[in-house]
C-alpha cells in the first residue's frame, strides 16, 4: 500500500507539476503578448496620429525598455519630419516670392525698355544725320542687350521651376537660317568679321522640334561667337545623320574668337558663371546664356560639348534628336508672301494702354501701316469708349490702375458679349499670365518691349483669322 500510494503520489505530483508548468508558461506569453501588443499599439498609435504619443510602459524590463527607445526615437523622427515639412514650406514661399519678384520686376523693366526700344526703333527709320544714326544705334544695341539679359534671368528661373514646356511642331529649318542671316550677318560686317552658313540639309524638309527653343538655341551660342570674335570669322554648319536608328540634327558654332583653356571650359555651362579673362569680363553678359542652352537641350534630349583652346577660337558641338517629315515641293508656292499682301487696311483700333510711351509707340506702328488708332488712358475708360463707337480691334495693356487688362477683357466678353478681336498688349511675359489673358478671352498676345516685326506678325494673324 505504502508502495502504491507513493507511486500515485509521484505521478500526481508529476502532472500537477506538468499543470503549473503549462499554467506559468500561459501567463508569461500572455505578459509577452500583451506587451508585445502595448508596442504595437503605441507605434500604430504614433504612425496614425502623427503625435509624441507618450509610452505608458511595461512590466516587462526589456520590453520596457524597448518601448521607451522607440518613444525617442519617433520624437526625433516627427521633429525631423515637421522640419522637413517647414522647411519645404519655406523653399515652396521662397520659390514663388522669387516668381513674383521676376514678374513684376520684369513687367516694371519691359515698360520702360518698350519705350527705349520703340522709339530708337523709330528714328533709325527717319532723316538722320551719320553721327545721328551711329548714337541711335547705340541706344538700340543697349537696349536689346539689357532685353537679352531680361529674358535669359527669366528662362533661367522658368527652367528651374520646371514650368518651361517644349512644344513639337513641324518647320522648315531653312525658315529659321533665314532669320539668323538677316540678323548676324550685319552684325558680323559691323565688326569686320565674315559670317558662314554652310547648311547640309535640304531646304525643302520639314523638321519637326521645338521651333521656338531651336532657335533660342541658335541665337545663343551665334551671339558668345559674334561677342569673344574680333577678327576672322563665325561659321554655323547643319546636318542630318541617322544614329542607332534615330535621325540627329547636328549644329557645330565655330568661330575664331579668344577661345577657352580647359579649366574655363569645365564651368563655362554652369549658371552665372563666366570665365575670369579680362577679355571675356570686358565684354560682359549675364552668365547664363550657355547654361540656358544646355537645359534646353535636355529637355530637348539633346546634348552640348565644346572645343577649344585660349586664342585659338572654339567650337560648339550640338545633337537633338528630330523627326524629318517630309520635303515641301516648292512648285506650289508660287504666291507672294510678303507681308504687305497678308495685312488688313483701314481698320480701326482701340488701344487702351496707361502708358503715353508706350501708347506712342503702338500709335505709331499701327499708323505706319493705315490704321486709324483711338487711345484710352484706361480700362474703364476703354469700355465706356467701346460703348460709343464700333472698332475692329482691341489692343489691351494688362497691369493698370483699377481695373487690369484681364478684368476688362472678361467684362467685354461676359458683360458686353462682345466677340471684337482683342490683343494682349502687355509686358507680363510669364505663360501663366498669357494663358490668364486667353482664358479670359483675349485672341493673341503681342509681349513688350513692342517691336515692328511683333506688330506686323499680330495684323497677319488678325487677316488670317478674319478669313476662317
Amino acid at each position: 500500500m505504502l508502495e502504491q500510494r507513493f507511486i500515485y503520489s509521484v505521478v500526481l505530483s508529476f502532472f500537477v507539476l506538468i499543470a503549473i508548468a503549462v499554467l506559468i508558461r500561459g501567463l508569461f506569453e500572455h505578459k509577452i503578448v500583451l506587451a508585445l501588443n502595448s508596442l504595437l499599439k503605441y507605434a500604430d498609435d504614433v504612425s496614425k496620429k502623427n503625435s509624441d504619443t507618450q509610452y505608458q510602459g511595461s512590466g516587462i524590463l526589456e520590453f520596457d525598455n524597448i518601448g521607451h527607445k522607440l518613444e525617442e526615437t519617433f520624437i526625433e523622427l516627427i521633429e525631423a519630419k515637421e522640419e522637413s515639412y517647414k522647411a519645404q514650406a519655406a523653399a515652396e514661399k521662397s520659390t514663388q516670392v522669387k516668381s513674383d519678384f521676376l514678374a513684376r520686376m520684369s513687367h516694371e523693366i519691359r515698360t520702360p525698355l518698350n519705350g527705349i526700344l520703340g522709339i530708337s526703333s523709330l528714328l533709325k527709320q527717319s532723316d538722320l544725320t551719320v553721327e545721328q544714326r551711329k548714337q541711335i544705334a547705340i541706344l538700340h544695341q543697349g537696349g536689346e542687350h539689357l532685353l537679352a539679359v531680361l529674358n535669359d534671368v527669366l528662362d533661367f528661373s522658368q527652367i528651374e521651376q520646371d514650368k518651361l514646356n517644349i512644344s513639337c511642331e513641324p518647320f522648315k529649318l531653312s525658315d529659321v537660317l533665314e532669320t539668323i542671316n538677316a540678323i548676324y550677318t550685319p552684325l558680323c560686317c559691323e565688326k569686320g568679321i565674315d559670317f558662314i552658313i554652310h547648311n547640309k540639309i535640304d531646304e525643302n524638309a520639314l523638321i519637326n522640334s521645338d521651333q521656338v527653343r531651336l532657335t533660342q538655341i541658335l541665337f545663343n551660342l551665334l551671339s558668345n561667337a559674334v561677342k569673344f570674335t574680333e577678327s576672322g570669322n563665325v561659321k554655323l554648319t547643319l546636318s542630318l545623320k541617322t544614329k542607332n536608328d534615330q535621325i540627329i540634327l547636328y549644329i557645330d558654332v565655330a568661330d575664331t574668337g579668344i577661345g577657352m583653356d580647359q579649366k574655363e571650359q569645365a564651368l563655362i555651362f554652369e549658371p552665372f558663371i563666366q570665365a575670369e579673362s579680362t577679355e571675356i569680363r570686358r565684354v560682359g553678359g549675364s552668365g547664363l546664356g550657355l547654361a540656358i542652352v544646355k537645359q534646353l537641350l535636355n529637355l530637348l534630349n539633346g546634348k552640348i560639348s565644346v572645343q577649344s583652346k585660349s586664342g585659338g577660337g572654339s567650337v560648339f558641338y550640338v545633337q537633338v534628336p528630330v523627326a524629318v517629315i517630309e520635303t515641301v515641293d516648292t512648285s506650289i508656292e508660287g504666291q507672294s508672301n510678303t507681308y504687305e499682301s497678308l495685312l488688313p487696311t483701314g481698320l480701326n483700333v482701340l488701344l487702351i494702354e496707361d502708358n503715353k510711351s508706350n501708347a506712342y509707340i503702338a500709335k505709331a506702328y499701327c499708323q505706319k501701316y493705315g490704321l486709324s488708332v483711338d487711345w484710352q488712358i484706361s480700362a474703364q475708360n476703354g469700355i465706356n469708349r467701346l460703348l460709343e463707337a464700333s472698332f475692329d480691334l482691341i489692343l489691351m495693356d494688362n497691369q493698370m490702375p483699377e481695373m487690369s487688362g484681364i478684368e476688362a477683357t472678361k467684362y467685354i466678353r461676359r458683360v458686353l458679349k462682345s466677340n471684337i478681336p482683342i490683343y494682349a498688349y502687355t509686358a507680363d511675359v510669364l505663360k501663366e499670365s498669357n494663358d490668364e489673358f486667353l482664358s479670359a478671352g483675349a485672341n493673341y498676345v503681342i509681349t513688350k518691349p513692342i517691336k515692328e516685326k511683333s506688330i506686323l506678325d499680330a495684323l497677319v494673324f488678325y487677316k488670317l483669322q478674319c478669313r476662317n
